[in-house]
């Protein structure tokens, strides 16, 4: 029985260091517990390399790439074919003494709560793919140097149920440099403790040869790459990576599971389990708890046909039982309450693990109330979240927007005493356990106005549940302390939300079909992936243009594919194609044949090019240009570092972007190049600081 998986990056670094490598691994004193898996990431002959591989009894697991090594990459790759409940990742030029897999597997077993490090020996130049014929490990000790632990010494072994909790290694980065630490990091973050392994029996040499680091860099792009995976490692907090996992483990649990009580509501249901399919995460389970209905509910869920949807019926026992329920038969470690009336905006999900950080449970944003006859929007953006906000202030947090750990709301779950208000009392029990929530900044719901809401319907209830609640814990309190937290609840603001300023073009998009009038485009570069979508479109008798950008050779810099009039069936269909979309509202400018308003550009250049902005720099001046490809050529004459392009009003922009480390070299630019813009002024804009 296979214990421990031990997963080798490789991508031709020699071969000689290789099967040394192995054969290090193939004589443990775990014998076949021990699986080696090595993950050939677009080595160039992969023969000859799965020749020495299998071989010497190792595992080849290829990956086919055209791209830049990866070794998060790689890495992913190897783990996602490993059988070990452990599993050490390592590089192909370090041995192993034969007790190490027994010493870090009895650690692992003893603690799964413990991620195991150990640091490694540097070999003397002495000691080199060429030289080595034996493992003389006493001979190995006095010839090595003990390398610093400001790394990772150079294998990390852990549960594999902790890799797959954090989503593996961070599929951005490239070559190599950082990203132990990053995972290091993430698993302590997860609440794994990072054990340097201290025992004469383990150790770990690292073969003599000349450096990598110094061929990466070299290369601009070796050096590019190696920049980018030191800012994601100092300034992405978050552990909950590759939401869109590309090496994802055959047989992981989801990310999260999305939990629907509903009791009938079918004709709105639809509309609910639709804008689930729709998020631009597609790595959950939707676990709906139909209690007792008498309509058509269940028919409204087959419909979907989703494997991802899985659906119980029982007998009409309340909310509170029919939430507990969801919560029980969750598989995800977060849970995400969606209630069965509302529509969830498409990037809900990605929204909650953005602000996913250390010492957090969970995460919720705001709301945008509608009603259910007219489409009329009301932004609710809520407020931060804490025992003054919850016990005396209103319009903190809708539970609908919530997201939390599995384990911490199983831990609480709602009172089934209650016929109303266990939302509240839950959340009012969790803050005052010390439980962290944190807003995202973004509307996750809109919420529907219908008349049949279970607010409006035991509205007295709603009420007396809460005034009990809040009276409950509000006798551990001393008067002085109560008086602080009224204070402090009344100098709380709401939190700002990104599109609130334009409810109409930021969530209306999302409203039912019969609510509003949308268009969708989707941004690609790939001319197959082009057809791909105009096919799509032609197929589902969706009228479509396509916008390109070509550059001075005639090739394809970016493209834009226009939708025109689609429905919510139509995106959730894009989605289900994995296909990216953004849908807007259908804007008057393209109804009545006017011109295109300056605001609108506006609005569509910060949102969709901001990101052009590179970090370093404080003040970034951007110039719109109508039209396609002439753009990046004008660009080029101007000195833009960063070109993309944008759609307003139905109508191309090529917007570039230059940087600059003071304002008034920002504003000189902009002037100089005024001319250049005939439909907006050039926009400088300060990156907070």
């Amino acid at each position: 029985m296979i214990r421990l998986s031990v997963v080798i990056c490789f991508r031709d670094w020699g071969l000689d260091r290789l099967a040394l490598a192995i054969r290090s691994h193939r004589e443990s004193s775990l014998g076949d517990a021990v699986e080696i898996i090595v993950s050939d990431y677009g080595s160039a002959d992969v023969e000859a390399v799965r020749s020495v591989v299998e071989g010497n009894g190792a595992i080849h697991v290829r990956t086919e790439t055209n791209g830049p090594w990866s070794r998060s990459r790689a890495l992913n790759a190897g783990v996602s074919a490993a059988r070990g409940q452990y599993v050490i990742t390592t590089d192909a030029d370090m041995l192993f003494t034969p007790e190490a897999h027994a010493v870090i597997c009895g650690l692992l077993q003893k603690d799964s709560g413990a991620a195991q490090l150990l640091q490694c020996r540097d070999l003397s130049p002495d000691y080199n793919a060429e030289t080595i014929k034996d493992f003389n490990w006493d001979a190995f000790e006095k010839n090595s140097t003990l390398r610093p632990r400001w790394g990772m010494g150079g294998m990390i072994a852990f549960d594999v149920r902790a890799y797959e909790a954090i989503r593996g290694y961070d599929e951005r980065m490239e070559i190599y440099g950082g990203e132990d630490i990053d995972f290091a990091n993430r698993l302590r973050r997860f609440g794994l403790k990072l054990n340097w392994i201290d025992d004469l029996a383990c150790r770990i040499f690292h073969i003599w040869h000349e450096s990598s680091r110094k061929a990466a860099d070299s290369t601009p792009e070796g050096r590019a790459a190696i920049t980018l995976n030191r800012e994601i490692m100092l300034s992405d907090k978050t552990w909950v990576r590759n939401l869109d996992w590309k090496y994802a483990r055959p047989g992981a649990a989801p990310l999260v599971t999305v939990a629907i009580a509903t009791y009938n509501r079918a004709s709105y249901l639809r509309d609910c389990i639709r804008s689930v399919l729709m998020q631009t995460v597609q790595d959950f389970e939707i676990v709906i708890v139909d209690d007792g209905s008498t309509d058509y509910t269940e028919d409204a869920v087959r419909s979907f046909a989703d494997p991802r949807i899985r659906y119980f019926r029982q007998e009409n026992q309340g909310v509170s039982v029919a939430r507990n329920r969801a919560l029980a038969e969750a598989r995800a470690q977060f849970i995400v309450v969606q209630d069965d009336d509302d529509i969830m905006l498409p990037w809900r999900i990605e929204a909650h693990f953005e602000k996913l950080t250390e010492g957090v449970h969970g995460t919720y944003g705001g709301w945008v109330d509608f009603r259910d006859d007219t489409g009329e929007l009301v932004a609710r953006p809520g407020k931060e979240f804490g025992v003054a906000q919850m016990m005396y202030s209103g319009g903190v947090m809708a539970h609908g927007t919530l997201m939390i750990r599995t384990d911490v709301i199983r831990a609480f779950g709602y009172d089934p005493g209650l016929r109303a208000g266990t939302d509240y009392n839950l959340a009012i029990r969790m803050t005052m356990s010390g439980v962290r929530l944190q807003h995202t900044g973004k509307f996750h719901i809109l919420r529907r106005f219908h008349g049949g809401n279970l607010t409006d319907i035991i509205s007295d209830h709603q009420k007396e549940s809460a005034r009990r609640t809040t009276s409950l814990f509000r006798r551990y309190f001393s008067p002085q302390k109560e008086t602080q937290l009224r204070d402090l609840a009344r100098n709380v603001a709401f939190v700002n939300c990104s599109g609130s300023g334009n409810l109409q073009a930021s969530v209306g998009p999302y409203l039912p079909d019969r609510l509003t009038s949308r268009d969708a485009s989707v941004r690609l570069r790939d001319p197959e992936a082009i057809s791909k979508v105009v096919g799509f479109a032609e197929g589902h008798g969706v009228r479509n243009e396509v916008h390109e950008v070509r550059g001075r050779d005639g090739s394809i810099v970016e493209a834009v594919v226009w939708l025109f009039d689609v429905s919510l069936d139509h995106l959730q269909a894009l989605r289900a194609a994995a296909i990216g979309v953004r849908a807007e509202p259908v804007l008057q400018a393209r109804i009545d044949g006017a011109q295109p308003r300056v605001s609108v550009l506006r609005n569509t250049l910060v949102e969709q090019a901001a990101d052009l902005m590179p970090s370093g720099k404080r003040f970034y001046c951007f110039v719109a240009v109508p039209g396609g490809g002439d753009g990046v050529g004008r660009f080029w004459d101007i000195g833009a570092e960063g070109y993309r392009l944008i759609v307003a009003d139905r109508r191309p922009y090529m917007v570039g972007v230059k940087a600059f480390e003071t304002l008034a070299e920002a504003l000189e630019y902009a002037e100089s190049t005024r001319p250049v813009a005939s439909d907006m002024e050039p926009m400088v804009l300060q990156r907070a600081s």
